[in-house]
């Protein structure tokens, strides 16, 4: 049961979640009465990349890359080289659209944002691979250009000369998505800029949330989502499982280099923020979700003010998992592991 204390936390979250989300762009918060979950439509222009992808079109398959050094950025690195280096996801003259997390107004030692080094290394990588164009974003929930220039990430990601553009809430750059066989949505706008881009990494950070216990992979998929993203709160579960079984990333690299454990996800005070120096990867982030935070993988929250021991605690991961998204079992999944 939630303690007064916990329950009072979690309204002030929402209340906070839907006061920077303005209610702009279209979207239906109604499930859908058509058949077959996750059906991908194939009405979209081929313009739209994002829309027409395959899941895991390099063969990864259920394999997890976890990288542990004392460097975020190195360790990045180790980690996608696990799975085959970025030359695996990249392919010469494709644009490569990267969403870490940047949300709030807090500097890199809060664990609230992903670790500048950490982007700034996936940046140089995928131009190594062949990469004609990077682009760094996320639709924050504080003030763009405050949280761009204080979590170092917009700094990070020009200097490895990737653009960093701020994102608005103006309906034009917004796409609306229809979710087929949507349990909690039958659509919901998505950021153009994310749709069209040939790659698409997504590079979170791992940390505690108020309202869905944690935050990692699959719930960063919000940062290129439009509209009231506020309004999704009561439903969370199921509308992330929506829109991950429509818009997935080719690639996931999971910061857990430092892990915000609790007061998530604004953070605010360092001592809440725990040394983990652990890098994530992989091409499924149900499955990179679920060794994070499972006791028989990363654990990363184990020993959290709220513990979390199995991926199955979780809501949205144990509701990826019933879809049949992927295995979550960590005993069934490849593990590659190395301590720089």
């Amino acid at each position: 049961m939630l303690s007064r204390r916990r329950f009072l936390k979690a309204a002030a979250a929402a209340a906070c979640a839907g006061a920077c989300m303005p209610a702009m762009h279209s979207c239906n918060l109604e499930p859908s009465d058509e058949e077959g979950a996750g059906e991908r439509v194939k009405s979209y222009p081929p313009s739209l990349k994002r829309l027409h992808a395959k899941r895991d079109p390099k063969g990864v398959g259920d394999v997890v890359a976890a990288a542990t050094g004392s460097k975020p950025g190195l360790t990045a690195r180790v980690a996608v080289e696990l799975l085959g280096g970025m030359g695996r996801f990249v392919g010469k003259g494709q644009s490569v659209l990267i969403k870490p997390n940047i949300s709030w107004m807090t500097g890199r030692h809060s664990g609230a944002t992903t670790n500048p080094d950490v982007v700034h290394e996936l940046c140089l990588m995928a131009f190594e691979a062949g990469a004609s164009a990077v682009t760094v974003l996320d639709r924050t929930c504080n003030s763009a250009q405050s949280s761009y220039e204080r979590s170092g990430i917009k700094a990070a990601a020009e200097a490895a000369g990737a653009s960093a553009p701020y994102v608005s809430d103006d309906d034009s750059g917004y796409v609306e998505v229809s979710f087929p066989g949507g349990r909690a949505l039958k659509s919901w706008s998505f950021l153009r800029k994310a749709l069209e881009a040939d790659v698409y990494i997504s590079a979170p950070v791992a940390k505690h949330h108020s309202l869905t216990g944690v935050t990692l992979a699959l719930k960063n998929v919000m940062g290129i989502m439009g509209g009231n993203r506020g309004a999704l709160h009561r439903i969370m579960d199921k509308a992330l499982a929506d829109a991950a079984e429509v818009v997935f990333p080719d690639l996931v690299v999971l910061d857990a280099s430092r892990v915000l454990v609790d007061h998530g996800p604004t953070g605010g005070n360092p001592r809440d923020a725990v040394e983990r120096g652990i890098v994530i990867a992989g091409v499924n982030p149900l499955q990179v979700d679920a060794y994070a935070v499972d006791s028989e993988g990363a654990g990363l929250f184990t020993t959290a003010p709220s513990p979390v021991t199995s991926w199955r605690d979780i809501g949205h991961i144990r509701e990826a998992a019933e879809r049949g998204m992927g295995t979550a079992e960590i005993g069934t999944l490849k593990i590659l592991t190395r301590k720089i």
